[in-house]
């Protein structure tokens, strides 16, 4: 048993984001959304941005319960928020505002105190391989918008409506989240080494900051593309069936590119490849936003975006255990999170704003390109002065110097 509990954990760590991943396939409900329930896009995509900026939020203060309660209780809690929040906004018959509290703020809060227990456990349990552990931690979150969005597609031919599938999300999802939420332990040799230290010097470091903007620049273009996706996708005369793709696709690329950029951080630094998936972004959404529109251009340019959006969530995390140890990471990182939040908030709303004022989507995407851009030049000046570790203070005495 001592053996397989790694293994379990990892497992648990792998399956909770991949159950909590099913956010990035709320494109797929925006024309029902549109069309059966009254709401405009707009409407829309301020539900998915309220979800992740729960998410973040909560995520700064389960961060620190973390040590307090345990992981199990911190994933239990998540489980439980995100099953009545999903059931609620079904009750609600999928109107606005009951979507807005039980999606949005339930589900959202549920989503921060879920994620940050199995990517937390994970780390401490693999020290050695903090890029690559992170990147299988989080690698179920950007999968799950494909599991999830094949769900949906199925539920839609059987004649569900919306209210069904919420329900049935929120009951299936929550179980298995709690679930998984019962395997997660810290190893019992590194539990002081989990305890989340009270400090603030972070704020003070270049390398913190840059990773902040990082994070917001690289999710804001995420984000505005996977909220709005699908509707994007035929807004340009894509079939049905390939704008659906491009979510699966979408979800693929992010998994996959959560995998890779962690093990690419492992071999070259976690900045160098923080620079580089910026710069992906960047160019891939250029090209989707100036190249004739055809389902090749469409479904490549979608793919290496997700790939670029997948690094957000794996190489800042490492680079936080890497610049300031494993210890402080539920700490530090839900404020860089934050940013993420920011994003959310800013990035889905304004690419459907943008659509229901022009009548088109270019504009954004080129929008979410110079973004990722910006980013890609301005972060590594920030993020070059973080080769040398540092060591984050853990006494009252060292915050006090």
């Amino acid at each position: 048993m001592v053996k397989l509990q790694p293994a379990l954990i990892l497992l648990a760590s792998v399956t909770i984001p991949l159950c909590l991943g099913g956010v990035y396939a709320w494109s797929m409900l925006v024309e029902p959304l549109h069309q059966v329930h009254g709401l405009s896009y707009a409407q829309a995509q301020s539900i998915f941005g309220v979800t992740i900026a729960a998410f973040t939020l909560v995520m700064v203060a389960a961060g620190r319960l973390l040590s307090r309660f345990g992981p199990r209780v911190i994933a239990s809690v998540g489980g439980v928020l995100f099953t009545t929040g999903y059931l609620l906004a079904a009750a609600s018959g999928a109107t606005y505002v009951g979507l807005l509290i039980g999606v949005g703020l339930l589900a959202g809060a549920g989503i921060g105190c879920a994620y940050i227990t199995p990517l937390t456990t994970a780390m401490a349990w693999f020290p050695q391989r903090r890029g690559l552990i992170t990147g299988l931690a989080v690698a179920g979150m950007g999968g799950g918008a494909s599991v999830l969005s094949a769900g949906i597609s199925w539920a839609f031919a059987q004649g569900q409506g919306v209210p069904t599938i919420l329900a049935g999300i929120g009951l299936v999802y929550g179980a298995v989240i709690v679930l998984c939420g019962q395997w997660l332990r810290f190893p019992p040799h590194d539990a002081a080494a989990c305890t989340t230290a009270s400090n603030t010097s972070f704020w003070r470091h270049r390398p913190f900051w840059g990773m902040v903007v990082g994070m917001g620049c690289g999710t804001f273009a995420g984000l505005l593309v996977v909220g709005n996706l699908k509707p994007l996708g035929m807004s340009w005369g894509m079939a049905e069936t390939v704008a659906t793709l491009a979510v699966t696709l979408f979800a693929v690329g992010n998994a996959l590119g959560r995998l890779g950029w962690g093990a690419l951080a492992d071999a070259v630094g976690t900045w160098r490849a923080i620079t580089a998936s910026l710069l992906l972004g960047a160019v891939s959404l250029g090209a989707l936003a100036f190249l004739p529109p055809s389902t090749p251009v469409f479904l490549c340019t979608t793919s290496a975006a997700a790939i670029a959006f997948g690094g957000c969530f794996v190489l800042y995390a490492a680079h936080v255990a890497e610049q300031y140890g494993p210890a402080h990471l539920p700490v530090i990182y839900p404020w860089i999170f934050l940013a993420y939040g920011a994003a959310a908030l800013l990035g889905p709303t304004t690419g459907g704003m943008l659509y229901d004022t022009i009548g088109s989507y270019q504009a954004a995407v080129g929008l979410a390109a110079l973004v990722c851009a910006i980013g890609g030049l301005c972060v590594p000046m920030l993020l070059k002065a973080s080769d040398a570790p540092v060591t984050a203070p853990t006494t009252q005495q060292e915050m006090a110097s």
